[in-house]
């Protein structure tokens, strides 16, 4: 074999070792706790759920340098059975001398909209992993700063499906995020969006099921000039809130947008509709919570 080829194999060989040696060079968070190699204790930081809301206190057991890894997805559980569950939304590689300890805060998100918030100093312990999908999602939103509010719902859309569907994965300036989920889930896009507020204060509930506004748009094609009607009905098909009155739009196409200001009305069913003089064009049916 000549010389050379010989040299590059042995290379390659080395290059490959070293990734390699690299790649395993830590122990991840379950797998340490369960072998003893570190001790972990956890609690609830002071800072809101969907901030830097816990602070871990990790003890290396042994006699020589540990790496851990904390992922995308760590679940920690409290010790009260009222308190809400936290899932970490960024990934850490720690550090631990031997026989030393260190305190690390980490991003979380609430796992449970209908459990209280945590008091600081509430402890937690680890409980294990969030599913993948979930996690490339925790993943997703870390890489592209996605705002912690709207990272909270996007959670929330995965722990308390049924109270929080895909229409509250909403933000007017990221709608990147929604399609992503529903590209990675082949859920379907929602035909309206819906706006709370989320509670965070220490305590407290931090699902609000009262809706703020909901959101829709409409894609239309006019094959001619029309006079056109938008707005917001109630079941007594009477108008409550206009966007829009027998106003003319060209030949064109035309994209509209409805922001319901659902604040103070009554809860029901509402209908936003589009109309052509008397001709419904496109109609979508709304819940107030």
């Amino acid at each position: 074999m000549p010389l050379m080829k010989s040299l590059s194999i042995l290379l390659l060989f080395s290059v490959l070792f070293v990734v390699a040696k690299g790649q395993d060079d830590y122990v991840d968070i379950s797998t340490a706790i369960k072998q003893r190699l570190v001790t972990v204790s956890a609690s609830a930081s002071g800072q809101h759920y969907n901030e830097k809301g816990i602070e871990l206190v990790m003890r290396n057991n042994g006699n020589k340098k540990i790496k851990v890894l904390i992922g995308y997805g760590a679940m920690f559980s409290p010790d009260s059975t009222e308190g809400q569950p936290f899932v970490l939304g960024e990934k850490m590689i720690v550090v631990l001398d031997k026989s030393r300890e260190r305190k690390v805060l980490l991003q979380t998100y609430c796992a449970n909209a209908h459990l209280h918030s945590p008091f600081e100093g509430d402890e937690y312990s680890y409980s294990g992993e969030a599913s993948d999908t979930l996690k490339q999602v925790l993943e997703y939103m870390r890489t592209h700063n996605v705002s912690n509010t709207l990272a909270q719902n996007a959670v929330w859309y995965f722990t308390n499906r049924s109270t929080n569907s895909l229409s509250s994965v909403y933000d007017e300036d990221n709608l990147e995020l929604v399609k992503y989920i529903s590209k990675l889930t082949g859920d379907p896009l929602p035909d309206y969006y819906i706006k709370r507020t989320l509670n965070t204060d220490q305590g407290v509930l931090p699902y609000n099921p009262k809706v703020l506004n909901i959101v829709a748009s409409y894609d239309i094609q006019l094959q001619e000039p029309k006079e056109l009607t938008l707005g917001v009905y109630n079941s007594d098909n009477e108008m409550i809130q206009s966007v829009f009155e027998r106003q003319t739009f060209k030949k064109a196409g035309h994209r509209f947008k409805v922001d319901f200001q659902a604040t103070g009305v009554e809860p029901g069913a509402y209908y936003i509709r589009l109309y052509a003089k008397d001709e419904k064009l496109k109609e979508t049916v709304v819940q107030v919570e």
